[in-house]
């Protein structure tokens, strides 16, 4: 019974039998993909020498029996897919070995308990996908090994803490889709090697901090839904690797710096609805990577944008301009001139 027990896809379906825990000397238990439900049963803490618990994709109910810390060996924990209910245990602290530890897409409550900070080997916590509520503590900024951090889809309140700038390492970071407020720490500009930046739907309100300026590896940012105000710090247009740029539904003014046209990988734009004014830079049409453009329900005006699109018009599927100060004439010249699949201002 040494070494690795693994059933991977294989449709197994009724209960983990108490049974299990006598393979105490097992270090691997490995039963994604299959159909088993019921609860975790609490014997499993027995399994001492256990490095490795993956339960991911299967159809277990019930709490996470709190006997779960005496597992002290795990390196590797996934009961993700799963229909676990309850709070965390708070034994999880003694879990200090843990390097990957994924919770999501159950029916998890309660709040992250501050002693988490104990985990600190963590480099992918992903807890995504679940009913968590309350602040996100300080101490997650102790967990400084992350590299992915994931903890979209809760209902975390409160602000984000600025303590986040200590996780340097970061490279992939989602709060999206919580209620989390205040404004966005510029401690965030610390994460120099975040690559993915999503924190759409939350209530972040504020200027954003220049210092986002210096995530210049960047190639996903999402702000959209929120409710930031100002204008756009000039340090965004130095992201020259980003690909996705969402910042549609916030409160943004001023017009659009020609800098804009330094960020030539970007395939999708999205600045709608906000109240942006001016006249669209023509550096714009420097994007010839540009798959999807929405700068729908601001106050833009100017009649550069058909020169704009003709040099778009090698890469452009979907245009979105309705509801801003263009004039009649130049809506008809648009719609006339260019076959998008996807446009908002043409009569089809």
């Amino acid at each position: 019974s040494h070494g690795l027990l693994s059933q991977v896809g294989l449709n197994l379906t009724g209960s983990l039998s108490p049974e299990v825990s006598r393979l105490v000397f097992l270090q691997k238990l490995v039963l994604n993909d299959n159909s088993i439900e019921g609860s975790l049963p609490p014997e499993i803490s027995n399994m001492i020498a256990l490095k490795t618990l993956n339960l991911n994709d299967n159809q277990f109910r019930g709490s996470v029996p709190s006997s779960i810390g005496n597992l002290k060996e795990l390196t590797e924990l996934d009961i993700s897919k799963n229909q676990f209910t309850g709070s965390i245990p708070s034994s999880i602290e003694n879990l200090t070995e843990l390097k990957q530890l994924d919770l999501s897409k159950n029916q998890f409550t309660g709040s992250i308990p501050p002693s988490i900070e104990n985990l600190t080997e963590l480099t992918h916590l992903d807890i995504s996908y679940n009913q968590f509520t309350g602040i996100l503590p300080s101490s997650i900024g102790n967990l400084t090994e992350l590299t992915q951090l994931d903890i979209s889809d809760n209902q975390f309140t409160g602000i984000l803490p600025s303590s986040i700038g200590k996780l340097t390492e970061l490279t992939y970071f989602d709060i999206s889709f919580n209620g989390v407020t205040g404004s966005l720490s510029s401690s965030i500009g610390n994460l120099s090697k975040l690559t993915h930046l999503d924190i759409t739907a939350n209530l972040f309100n504020g200027s954003l901090p220049s210092l986002i300026g210096n995530l210049n590896k960047l190639t996903h940012l999402d702000i959209t839904s929120n409710q930031f105000t100002g204008t756009l710090p000039s340090s965004i247009w130095h992201l020259s690797k980003l690909t996705h740029l969402g910042m549609y539904i916030n409160q943004f003014t001023g017009s659009l710096s020609s800098s804009i046209g330094n960020l030539t990988e970007l395939i999708l734009l999205d600045i709608a609805n906000n109240q942006l004014t001016g006249s669209l830079p023509s550096s714009i049409g420097n994007l010839r990577d540009l798959v999807w453009l929405d700068i729908s329900v601001n106050d833009f005006t100017g009649t550069d944008l058909v020169k704009i699109l003709h040099n778009l018009n090698g890469s452009l599927i979907s245009f979105y301009f309705k509801d801003n100060d263009f004039t009649t004439n130049l809506t008809y010249e648009i719609c006339s001139s260019f076959q998008f699949e996807n446009t908002d201002a043409c009569a089809s």
